[in-house]
């Protein structure tokens, strides 16, 4: 066993069939838990390790956006361009070949929170980023009021202060693309609470990336591969890393689950497309940009991806039973006769 990556270390934890173990001479106690009940946890925790990812659906403002997406139509090779150069000798309708062209929804702003969390196109100060992607990341999923602003970034300040955090941030931002306030004034809500609704032009790098998720959705296997396979140069680390901020409320108000699922989803599709083109090194580059995501216990989420996908491209079965018999072992028990038991 190696300790803090060093193979000069070595250790050895032996498991009697009593359930006494001892770590190098150091007598070590289980908890009293009976093998059914841990066999019945080791179940769960395999089937949270490998449960399939739920579809992510696209919100309204979603379904408004790949509705947008236009495609493109060049030459067929071969065909003429009004040089006199003869066409080929494809019929009429297919002198025209329709290829497909990313276009990314519009947006004047957005907030990284993939990797260091900061804005793009607009210069703000830490505690006005925080405040952005707050209202940015919750404008789907609740009603925006002070209330919960104030609760939420600054709590052991005046609501008056957030307050004025919000109006700075307001005059910040300024006027979008479209000639409205890219923060508009509170708007009145249910019971009577005033709340926030950011600009649609504002968006996340998850959005951006959820976008080229749902579009991929709607194309043929090569350019899905291609929209999807562009988009990791938007996962560049864990979500929400900052030095100051961001302390539990992407996590109380259920973003970094959401934004989780989405990023397993996109991993997982674009694995799929690239094991299905025999590009392997994709897989490789998923696994690896979509682990750095997913910075946590369950970030080996892409690496099941991974071994499942090459072992569909290698078609190894032997190598998959022998793996997936060792696991069933280890999960059961461990005897001293048993060669793992000095692993």
């Amino acid at each position: 066993m190696l300790i803090g990556g060093r193979n000069d270390i070595g250790e050895r934890i032996t498991i009697d069939n009593d359930g006494s173990a001892q770590w190098s001479g150091v007598d070590l106690r289980a908890p009293n838990v009976t093998r059914e009940a841990a066999g019945e946890v080791a179940v769960m925790l395999d089937h949270v390790a490998n449960a399939e990812s739920a579809p992510i659906e696209p919100d309204e403002w979603m379904v408004e956006a790949i509705t947008r997406i236009e495609t493109v139509e060049e030459p067929a090779e071969g065909a003429s361009t009004g040089d006199g150069e003869p066409r080929s000798e494809a019929p009429e309708d297919e002198d025209l070949v329709e290829f497909f062209e990313y276009r990314p929804p519009a947006h004047d702003v957005v907030v990284q929170v993939m990797g260091n969390v900061r804005t793009h196109g607009a210069d703000l100060t830490a505690d006005e980023t925080e405040l952005l992607a707050l209202l940015t990341c919750l404008r789907h999923r609740t009603e925006i009021h002070i209330g919960l602003v104030h609760e939420s970034i600054a709590p052991e300040r005046a609501k008056k202060t957030v307050e004025n955090r919000v109006s700075r941030l307001r005059g910040r931002l300024g006027v979008g693309s479209d000639g409205r306030d890219l923060l508009p004034e509170a708007s009145s809500g249910r019971n009577g609470r005033s709340h926030y609704l950011v600009s649609p032009l504002v968006l996340t790098d998850v959005d951006l990336l959820e976008h080229r998720y749902h579009t991929a959705d709607t194309l043929g296997s090569t350019d899905a591969l291609t929209v999807l396979r562009d988009g990791l140069e938007l996962m560049e680390g864990p979500l929400f890393r900052a030095r100051k901020g961001f302390d539990g409320w992407p996590q109380s108000e259920g973003v970094v689950v959401s934004m989780t699922a989405i990023v397993q989803s996109y991993a997982t599709r674009l694995i799929g497309l690239a094991v299905d083109v025999d590009d392997i090194a994709l897989v490789i580059r998923t696994t690896a940009t979509a682990g750095r995501v997913l910075d946590n216990p369950l970030s080996e989420f892409p690496m099941r991806q991974a071994e499942q996908a090459y072992a569909g491209a290698c078609g190894d079965t032997e190598l998959l039973a022998s793996v997936e018999g060792a696991r069933q072992r280890l999960i059961e028990y461990i005897d001293t006769d048993d060669a793992l038991a000095d692993v």
